[in-house]
């Protein structure tokens, strides 16, 4: 607008707005000019506290009951960030007032309609009104006198790209005072504020612009569609600007969603995703239901992960009731096909309004997916596309996922998960919650008290091949310590995002591997792991006497470690198998990496220092060789233990197999080989005994009654000691 103002001079621009930061705009717009329009208000006395008050909730509660118990007549309209603290506070208030006079009703964007009108519902009552900021510039109370305000407001705050933290911060002044003016809409009023006029006078003058709190993949994807080059689109004169790292980070999650060409530049389903006029996530969703035949299920996933309601309404007093009927609509393991289910299922009922209050769920929440829905398929219907259908389950899972697989995540502790290289959870109200998948996708990921992943949908691990954009999987190579489960060995490391999608012992090295594996070399020289190489303890040696000569000097250390890599990748060239790249001669020259003048000035602490290593590794061949001889007689102790249990017949009882495993494998530490024989001895002294008088009672029962007494049929022998007959009648009638 700025720039066609520039050359339009018959253009008049005009900005309005409520909380408006009237000089910011005015001198972006080269010093317009600012007209104040005041509105009808009447006057409103604002009241402090001394201090903010460490608890909120209780301070809120203790002024309505002092407004309460005081002369001053008027409802109370009391400010809290979120729905937890508005049901916390309408408990304590509740408590302290009588139910006969005063009404206490919370008001929140996620209530039920009808719920929501109770608070304009005027029954002789004085009205206590608990809100989120739904009530600061959507609508007017009639009646309201008394404003109690928190200070506080929640807002999503950016992380980064694929993180959003929902955090209860300070309103901005501003927003202070247009709270404010709710009580001076019909009448005098109060404001109780529970902070002090220095803390009001140094909050933020407004709000930060949403710009600056949210992802900018779709507003990136529709400037880039507009022609823009994405270093044009950084160098934009906006009015609050955002980072470059933000517009970095919505430039990758794009080219991870297949929006872009190899040159940056939008690409046919880039441009379609623009069309939809929805996040990239969902548009990419949207196109893998058309190639998998199930668009019309994606397109209602699609719109019910747009809305901006809940599905789902837990009146006050009835949570656990609308819980229960809330299950009847769960589809296990996926909360998007969950909200589809809910969909389907109101539309069967032509949309009934009652319905919903029975069941406890949002008409305003369906009608605006209904809404969104007719919406994406106009846009589809536009390109024409067909709208296809399917009751295939796994292809609509499937396409979901493929949408959402940005968002991937991997358990990694009894309820923790793997997001992105750091620790989130599932939701308390996911489908997925007590299910613990290994794997799952999420719409977002929003940290309150916790990192919480939202919009679950759990996924297989055979789907990763088909579904994950195999140019954005990261392969890393691993040499394997001497305790690990394959020792001494080359492995290859798959993620994706920071989630560990698996290993595999490379067998055969490609080219485009080598500098990979020399990183992997690297790592083992600079680093303190045992040597398995030939080279390793001789470049030890260099990697020492270098850092001897440079000291802390870090630019020379990670100097020295490029051309390390450049020397080992250059030797490794032809070696494709892990036994031939033992072989190479990887040896490194100090002279490689320092000048004759650094070797003459550090000649005598380089001497020192290598008289210091070889006392040191004589030391350290000796403890080995001392590890070695506990380690054979450990081994020794191992197949004792292991032929006594298969004497014994109980090689493959209970743990026995996994203690024997790890005993072989962790010979070393005693406790591992102490472990198993216990084990062995507990099953032969405690065990043993029972099993053989089993066996004895079995034989003789079977000597007594070699057939079934009801039919002469034989006895099923492939359940174990069991008497069960091979004929089709009621076993039970045998104890009969």
């Amino acid at each position: 607008v700025k720039v066609v103002a520039a050359h339009r001079s018959d253009l008049k621009i005009v900005v309005m707005s409520a909380t408006i930061d009237t000089h910011k705009f005015s001198q972006y717009f080269g010093n317009a000019p600012i007209l104040e329009v005041p509105g009808r208000v009447f006057p409103v006395e604002v009241r402090y506290a001394s201090e903010s008050p460490s608890d909120y909730m209780k301070a809120a509660a203790r002024k309505v009951e002092e407004i309460l118990n005081a002369s001053e007549p008027g409802d109370i309209l009391v400010f809290m960030p979120d729905q937890e603290s508005i049901m916390r506070a309408v408990g304590m208030i509740e408590d302290k007032s009588n139910p006969d006079k005063v009404s206490v009703l919370p008001l929140f964007g996620a209530q039920a309609p009808e719920d929501q009108a109770k608070v304009f519902d005027r029954n002789g009552k004085r009205r206590v009104i608990v809100a989120t900021n739904i009530a600061e510039t959507s609508l007017t109370i009639e009646g309201v006198r008394h404003i109690v305000d928190t200070g506080l407001i929640k807002a999503m705050c950016y992380v980064d790209a694929s993180m959003s933290a929902l955090q209860v911060t300070e309103h901005s002044r501003a927003g202070c005072d247009q709270r404010k003016g709710r009580a001076g809409r019909t009448q005098d009023g109060i404001c109780h504020r529970l902070y002090s006029k220095w803390e009001y006078d140094q909050r933020t003058g407004f709000t930060e612009p949403e710009i600056n709190r949210m992802a900018l993949d779709q507003v990136l994807l529709r400037l880039l569609c507009m022609g823009l080059e994405f270093d044009d689109v950084v160098s934009l004169d906006l009015l609050d600007k955002p980072s470059q790292k933000k517009w970095e980070d919505a430039h990758a999650r794009l080219n991870t969603l297949g929006a872009l060409k190899e040159n940056g530049s939008v690409n046919s389903d880039g441009k379609r995703m623009n069309k939809l006029q929805v996040e990239p996530m969902i548009g990419r969703m949207i196109l893998e239901g058309e190639k998998h035949g199930c668009l019309s299920e994606v397109v209602t996933v699609a719109a019910a992960l747009s809305a901006t309601r809940p599905v789902f309404t837990r009146p006050k007093g009835k949570e656990d009731m609308a819980d229960a009927r809330h299950q009847a609509f769960y589809v296990a393991g996926s909360d998007p096909l969950t909200s589809m289910n809910v969909w389907q299922r109101w539309v069967a009922r032509d949309r009934d309004r009652r319905w919903c209050r029975d069941n406890f769920v949002s008409s305003k929440a369906l009608s605006q997916i209904d809404r969104m829905r007719k919406q994406f398929i106009r846009a589809l219907e536009r390109d024409r596309v067909e709208i296809a259908s399917s009751l295939d389950q796994l292809k609509l899972k499937k396409a979901v996922a493929s949408g959402l697989i940005v968002n991937l995540a991997k358990k990694a502790g009894r309820f923790s998960y793997v997001w992105n290289g750091r620790e989130t959870f599932i939701f308390p109200g996911s489908v997925l919650f007590r299910l613990n998948p290994e794997m799952l996708v999420c719409t977002r990921v929003v940290s309150t008290k916790k990192p919480y992943m939202r919009g679950c949908h759990m996924i297989e691990e055979k789907w990763l091949a088909e579904i994950l954009p195999s140019h954005m999987v990261e392969r890393t190579l691993k040499i394997t310590g001497a305790y690990d489960t394959h020792p001494n060995t080359l492995v290859a490391e798959v993620s994706w995002q920071g989630v560990n999608l698996g290993s595999s012992i490379v067998m055969h090295i490609r080219e485009d591997e080598i500098s990979l594996l020399a990183n992997a070399l690297v790592e083992r020289v600079v680093g303190y792991s045992e040597p398995i190489h030939s080279s390793d303890v001789h470049n030890k040696s260099v990697a020492s006497e270098f850092n001897t000569i440079v000291g802390w000097n870090m630019a020379r250390k990670e100097a020295m470690r490029a051309q390390m890599v450049v020397q080992f990748t250059a030797r490794l060239k032809g070696a494709d198998t892990w036994p031939k790249v033992l072989e190479v001669d990887l040896k490194l020259d100090l002279s490689d990496f320092v000048t004759e003048e650094e070797l003459e000035q550090n000649a005598e602490r380089l001497e020192r220092d290598r008289v210091l290593r070889q006392q040191r590794e004589i030391r350290e061949a000796e403890q080995q060789r001392v590890r070695e001889q506990r380690k054979a007689t450990a081994r020794e102790a191992v197949d004792r233990i292991t032929q006594k249990a298969k004497d014994l017949g109980i090689e493959n009882y209970g743990s026995i197999p996994r203690l024997r495993d790890y005993a072989e494998r962790n010979s070393i530490f005693d406790w591992s080989v102490t472990e198993y024989r216990d084990a062995v001895r507990k099953v032969e002294r405690e065990v043993l005994p029972k099993v053989r008088a089993t066996e004895e009672i079995y034989a003789r029962v079977l000597e007594l009654m070699p057939i079934c007494p009801l039919c002469g049929g034989d006895w099923d022998k492939e359940h174990g000691q069991v008497f069960i007959c091979q004929a089709e009648h009621n076993a039970k009638r045998l104890i009969a």
